[in-house]
């Protein structure tokens, strides 16, 4: 996985990784159905022991939480999903901050970061057809359609439909003129 910064800083939030103070936090916000039911490995209800377990072992790829002046509001992050090392952006925010542009602005620090450090790197992402605030931060960042599949749930316990993107990097590009939405390149 491509090398990232321990911290990020955008204009209103400070990105870091998760440390078990965060639990109690993370278990409060992601335990609210209206944001569980659109993740994907999030069962429901959370629990804080759920949330000890995520950060204790997050998988493969690099995490951070967003802090705000009221503290911790969400996590965004890139998981390692296959062999080719194709990265995964995922993310979730408190309901109490949603529609404000935080998530906008992590997830782009997040990406212009990964690019930063290799311009060609393969980041994919996707949201449940549910969720129109998701598909107009993926938008907003840039990424392109690649399809549709049904993806588990366990929040909800069933399959939901997943529509699916890619984020172009450089060599999509090569010897033209690129520039992605808000600067994320």
């Amino acid at each position: 996985m491509t090398s990232m910064p321990i911290t990020l800083t955008t204009p209103r939030l400070r990105l870091r990784a998760p440390v078990m103070a965060d639990a109690t936090r993370i278990a409060t916000f992601i335990g609210v159905w209206d944001v569980a039911k659109m993740l994907a490995r999030v069962p429901y209800p959370y629990t804080e022991q759920d949330a000890k377990r995520w950060i204790a072992d997050p998988g493969p790829g690099h995490h951070y939480v967003l802090v705000h002046a009221n503290g911790i509001i969400g996590v965004v992050g890139v998981d390692v999903r296959d062999a080719t090392g194709a990265l995964e952006l995922g993310y979730w925010l408190a309901q109490p901050f949603w529609g404000r542009g935080f998530m906008s602005e992590a997830a782009g620090a997040v990406i212009k970061s990964l690019r930063a450090c290799d311009p060609n790197v393969a980041v994919t992402c996707g949201h449940f057809d549910d969720n129109p605030a998701s598909a107009a931060i993926i938008r907003k960042l840039g990424f392109v359609p690649t399809g549709e599949r049904q993806a588990d749930s366990a929040s909800r316990g069933k399959s939901v439909r997943l529509l699916t993107y890619r984020m172009p990097n450089a060599a999509d590009h090569a010897g033209t003129e690129f520039e992605t939405a808000r600067g994320v390149t």
